[in-house]
This record gives C-alpha cells, structure tokens and sequence, in this order.
C-alpha cells in the first residue's frame, strides 16, 4: 500500500511483465540485419518491395497436360509466397472443362445422346427468374455438372452486337450474365440496336427472361422483338413487344411467354432486336441478363461463331475488291445520313 492508501505495482505485475516482454521483441526486431542491394539509378533500395515482380511463363518441356502460356508474363507483388504463386498458376495452366474440345464436353454428349433416342430435352420455368432450368444454365454449368461461368466469355456460345466488339460500356456477353447486381452494358444510341446468341444448338423457345442493365437506369426496353434464325442471316419474329413497360429499374427481371411459328426444327441464334426508343426515349439497348427454355431438338460440334466469322471475313474481303475498284482521281462524298462517332 502506497502512502496515499492506493494499491502500487510490484514487479512481478502481469503490466509489468507485458512491456518488458514488448520491450525485448522491439529490441531483437531493431538488432536484426537489413540489406539493401544498390539499384540502378541510386534511390532507396527497399522501394524494391514496391514494385510488382514481372515473372516470364514457360511452359517445360515434355509438357502436354497443362495450357502453354509460354511468351506471356505474369505481375506478382513481391511479398507473395510460393504457395500463392503455384495456386495461381495451377488456375491459369489446368485445363479447365471449357478448354477441351467442344465433343468432349458433357453436355454436347448427353444431347447427342437424346438426339439419338428421339428424346428432345425440355428445360422448364420454374417460376423464378433466372433460376437454374433455362438454357443459358444448362450450357454454361456443362450439362448442370460443373459450377456455371458465362458461357460467352468462353467460346461455348457466340455473343454478337450491333456494335461489334466496340461496346460504350460492358463486353459483348455482359448480356448473358446472372449476377443480381445488373451490369453496365448497354449499346450504343442507334435505332433497331441488337445483341444476338448463337447457341451451338437448336431451340424451340416457350419462355425467355430480361434483365435491365444498370448505367442508363431509365433506358429500360418498350419497344423490341425476340428473333430467331437457322443461320444467322435471315430472322424469324418469336415474339413481339410493343409499349411494354413491364421493367422499370435497374436490375429489373421479367419472363415473358413465347408462342413461336410451327417449327419442329427450331432456330439456332436468338436476337433481341430493338424496334423503338426506350424508356428514356433514345435507342440505347440496356440489357444485363438473358435467359431461354424450351425443347432443344439437336446439338452442333462445332464452334459457334464460326460461321458468323467466315462471314465477316467473306465482307472483309469483298471490300478490299471493291476498294480495288475505285478510279484515280475519284471523290467521295459526304452522304446526308453520315454522321461521325
């Protein structure tokens, strides 16, 4: 007891023994070495630890099983263990089952499988809104068998836009997304804009989902139609709409029935084309999600998209001719409905 009647701190206090022992860990971690290696240019050699570490890939030889990145390059920050990096290379450099072959896939077999026994697969609405029975589903989780991806982003579907590849905003698969969170994604302010799907197989629709992007939040679709084609040249109306206001805000979900022509056949490619202006009164397509059920009749092996680029380098080339074509000394001239983006 002090004089004052309080209670003093002895030296074996647990207080006490704390800051000695904090004293003795901030007195070895001031001990311990630091080197530094000159870098070029003079400066602080520590900013070394700064600065990502560019790491060259290469695949070893012999090596057949893994993806060969050889020639691409890899940022890493340099506090990362080598643990880490293994973890992420074994992510990029495994195959993953959307990297075999479009025949090895395990829907693409189990189709070819109904297809043979006469037996079309019907996917159902379940009634809600991008639940995990619609088309897109199906193909981007292989067949309900593996965790979904955007089956766009890897080749199993082929996303096309009245813009090309050269979106405002979002990737020409935003569309296909089913994040709840709506993407920014919209196109650009043309009328009778247009994203479309070839499916690598056919459909006959009975039902179809939007979902309103985000971004121009008011520019929700009124006007547009649901098309189907065999090749993707010549387009068959599944269904129209006209002053439909059923999606308002961003994120906005709504599945609509399909009533298509008699077709046992079914289409391929679907489109959603824009007939009108939006809810803002432009002609931005704002979409952030697509979803298709119906019966699927037959599966292609091959790619989609290739034939959408045979065609493209079809124009390409017929263009060049006919560049070939024009006379020295010939004008061009501004036509009325050009317009510079």
């Amino acid at each position: 007891p002090g004089a004052g009647g309080g209670a003093g701190l002895t030296h074996s206090a647990p207080i006490i023994n704390l800051v000695r022992k904090l004293q003795g860990i901030l007195s070895s971690i001031e001990r311990m070495p630091v080197y530094s290696h000159t870098l070029p240019g003079g400066g602080n050699a520590l900013d070394v630890i700064k600065r990502p570490l560019k790491v060259q890939l290469r695949r070893a030889p012999g090596e057949e099983e893994l993806l060969d990145l050889t020639g691409k390059s890899l940022k890493m920050e340099p506090i990362s263990t080598v643990d880490m990096l293994e973890t992420l290379l074994a992510s990029k450099v495994e195959p993953q089952w959307y990297d075999r072959e479009r025949g090895d896939h395990h829907f693409v077999r189990e189709l070819l499988q109904k297809e043979a026994e006469g037996r079309p697969l019907e996917l159902k609405y379940t009634g809600s809104d991008f639940d995990e029975a619609g088309l897109i589903y199906y193909v981007g989780s292989n067949g309900k068998t593996k965790p979904w991806v955007n089956p766009g982003m890897y080749g199993l579907v082929s996303v096309s836009t009245s813009d090309g590849k050269g979106m405002p905003y979002g990737k020409p698969y935003d569309p296909l997304s089913r994040d709840a969170e709506p993407k920014n994604c919209h196109s650009k302010d043309r009328p009778n804009s247009w994203f479309a799907v070839d499916l690598g197989v056919w459909v006959v629709p009975s039902k179809y989902t939007l979902r309103h992007a985000r971004g121009y939040g008011k520019s929700a679709v009124r006007e547009w139609q649901l098309q189907g084609s065999k090749d993707g040249l010549s387009w068959t109306v599944l269904k129209a709409h006209a002053a439909d206001d059923t999606m308002v805000d961003p994120g906005a979900t709504h599945t609509w029935d399909v009533s298509p022509p008699e077709d046992a056949e079914g289409w391929r490619h679907l489109r959603v084309l824009q007939t009108g202006q939006n809810a803002a009164g432009k002609h931005y397509l704002s979409l952030s999600g697509f979803e298709v059920y119906g019966r699927v009749v037959r599966v292609s092996t091959d790619q989609p998209g290739m034939e959408r680029m045979r065609l493209d380098a079809a124009a390409r080339s017929q263009a060049r001719r006919e560049m070939h074509k024009m006379v020295v000394g010939a004008r061009v001239v501004r036509g009325l409905d050009w317009k510079w983006e």
